[in-house]
């Protein structure tokens, strides 16, 4: 419930909410809502122009996920910050 209250506080500009819903979610027991929380409350953060916190969650998400093309794109983003 925390992280669909969190998509949906940031859909709507509310991104101080959205942050409280992530955080919220990420402390929960449900793994794959944890992961896709951490990716919520990056932009939630990047949002607000915390973009050095938010590029250091990217980066941590990319390297749990192992994947090349996270990698890539975590590199891009800290770039545009």
């Amino acid at each position: 419930a925390q992280l669909a209250l969190g998509e949906v506080a940031l859909k709507e500009k509310r991104a101080a909410d959205a942050e409280r819903h992530f955080q919220t979610a990420i402390a929960g027991p449900d793994a794959s809502a944890r992961d896709r929380a951490r990716l919520g409350l990056a932009d939630a953060l990047a949002a607000q122009g915390r973009r050095e916190e938010a590029a250091k969650l990217y980066a941590a998400a990319a390297e749990a996920s192992g994947s090349e093309a996270d990698y890539a794109l975590a590199a891009y983003v800290a770039a545009e910050f």
